[in-house]
């Protein structure tokens, strides 16, 4: 807008409306027009054919002047409507007829001293009134989540727990490391049992990890002692030939018992709680890894950049929120 008579409309609307002297009006529609003799064609032609979804939106300029001339018509992307202009529009009644486009309209009146009013209005409502999302309560944790949340905070707890969001470990409190020679790859093959959902052969174990079939059944042994046995004296790893995944395929399969706690799934459950999940991050997922370990990693589902996703997105959110908490 190239007139000072129209300060209030802009204050009414100040995202569309912009109030500039008329050399820079000049200069845009001049810009404006540049571009489509050179690129763009009329805005009908730009939606139409998707070439610049940024310029499918038109430029009126009001109150032209000598350095602003009139001009366009139809559905150019720069307008320009003055004193002179008025020629083309002829009133019909209540209505009129802007001939250039052969399209009738009711024109909205209002008042200088009601744009004023509506202005400050609309200031006021900006300063004091925000409207954000209505956000669905979240749900308590479902009474199985609550239990293993407890479990892994409670540090005398016997049951597994594998973490992984942060430096790698195995804590048990039922457990011992005493005559485990190789605590570390002990760990990896816990952590590596973890992610296995219907368990694993001991020759597909030894071709992942990089062992030798006695290695891995090596491994096996001081991964039973370190995690300790169930409430029942049964193992939280027991003879492969003997785990549900054995039994249904047939052949011997290693696979940990249902209630060993990994930090990952706990954290991806209580997603939807209001626990803080933030107390499971220690760091950065799988920090930390012995040299030489951890190539299974690599392969297959990458639970270590899928883990990485997962994190980032939650602290982004959780950060997003304090950040709103503090401006309520």
């Amino acid at each position: 807008m190239a007139d000072p008579d129209f300060t209030d409309l802009v204050a009414i609307n100040p995202e569309r409306v912009r109030l500039v002297d008329a050399g820079l009006a000049a200069r845009r529609v001049a810009a404006l027009q540049r571009d489509n003799e050179r690129r763009f064609t009329t805005l009908l032609g730009l939606r139409r054919d998707g070439l610049a979804d940024d310029a499918t939106g038109p430029t009126v300029v009001l109150g032209a002047t000598a350095d602003v001339p009139p001009c366009g018509t139809e559905r150019d992307r720069a307008v320009v409507l003055g004193p002179d202009r008025r020629c083309l529009v002829r009133p019909i009644e209540q209505r009129v007829t802007v001939l250039d486009w052969d399209v009738d309209v009711a024109p909205f009146r209002l008042e200088k001293k009601q744009a004023s009013s509506i202005a400050e209005l609309m200031g006021d409502l900006e300063d004091t009134t925000s409207f954000e999302p209505i956000e669905t309560p979240t749900p308590p944790p479902d009474a199985e989540l609550l239990q293993d949340w407890n479990d892994w905070n409670d540090p005398v707890c016997t049951r597994p727990k594998v973490r992984v969001l942060g430096p790698v470990d195995v804590m048990a409190a039922g457990g011992s490391r005493d005559g485990i020679r190789n605590v570390a790859s002990t760990i990896e093959f816990i952590i590596y049992l973890a992610f296995r959902e219907r368990g694993v052969t001991k020759d597909r174990a030894a071709e992942d990890l990089g062992w030798s079939p006695a290695t891995v059944q090596n491994r096996a042994r001081d991964a039973r002692r370190m995690m300790g046995l169930r409430e029942d004296g049964t193992e939280w790893l027991p003879d492969a030939a003997t785990t549900e995944s054995a039994r249904h395929r047939g052949v011997p399969t290693y696979e940990l018992r249902p209630g060993v706690l990994l930090d990952a799934a706990l954290f991806e459950r209580a997603a939807t709680s209001d626990l803080p999940r933030g107390d499971l991050l220690l760091g950065e997922p799988f920090g930390e890894l012995r040299p030489g370990g951890y190539g299974w990693l690599l392969e297959g589902d990458r639970h270590d950049l899928r883990l990485a996703s997962i994190v980032d997105d939650a602290t982004t959110a959780c950060s997003s929120a304090h950040r709103q908490s503090e401006r309520s």
